[in-house]
């Protein structure tokens, strides 16, 4: 009996106890998932607003490219600089007005008086588009009974001009043969590089002269004549 009276008041004195650390454990978890509950409210709030945040940002760049910068060039931007002082004078440069993608090619060829050959360009001029690979010929006719070799070597004229060209393929400094009364088609493949529009040296050229001259390059030939 006395066991049985025990237990029970164990029991008794137990059960407040017990209750309320279940009571503080259920508080606790609430305030926990209140505060997670807010804590990824907050999260998507965020990364919901990124997108638009985004997007009205660019519209605004667009919306401020096309109210300033699209209505002035850079030498606009430059002058009103200056008028502002904003640019010291150590650093102004003179405005260099931009060519157009299109410049002319004139071809000039020479023969060396060791060469008894006729060397002439299959074209005078022409007119090309600045990046664009182009293609000219020239040709060289042995005038003579006998076999003759020689090289050709080439010049740009005016020299600032000779950075922007380069040369896909050409004849030049390759030794060419040519028979008795053969005639030659030696073709070259050359472009002039974007950056020629921008040269302040080349802005105001309108031609750019490609001159060749042929050398003999063996002083004896095939039948043994010099």
């Amino acid at each position: 009996l006395f066991s049985r009276y025990s237990t029970m008041l164990r029991r008794v004195l137990r059960t407040p106890r017990r209750s309320g650390l279940r009571q503080i454990r259920k508080k606790q978890n609430r305030e926990w998932n209140d505060n997670t509950g807010k804590e990824w409210a907050n999260r998507r709030a965020f990364w919901s607003a990124v997108p638009f945040v985004t997007a009205g940002c660019g519209f605004g760049a667009a919306y401020v490219f096309d109210r300033y910068c699209s209505t002035s060039s850079a030498g606009d931007l430059q002058k009103d600089w200056i008028s502002k002082n904003l640019i010291p004078p150590a650093l102004r440069l003179d405005p260099v007005e931009k060519r157009k993608d299109m410049v002319g090619i004139a071809f000039k060829c020479e023969a060396d008086d060791s060469m008894p050959v006729q060397f002439v360009p299959m074209q005078q001029h022409l007119t090309v588009l600045v990046g664009e690979p182009t293609l000219a010929f020239f040709s060289v006719y042995n005038k003579t009974e006998r076999t003759i070799y020689g090289v050709s070597t080439y010049q740009v004229f005016p020299e600032p001009a000779a950075f922007h060209l380069t040369k896909l393929q050409c004849f030049c400094f390759d030794e060419q043969r040519v028979k008795p009364h053969e005639l030659l088609q030696l073709p070259v493949m050359f472009y002039i590089d974007p950056d020629f529009s921008y040269d302040g040296e080349c802005a105001t050229l309108a031609d750019i002269e490609l001159a060749y001259t042929f050398f003999r390059s063996r002083a004896g030939t095939d039948d043994g004549h010099l």
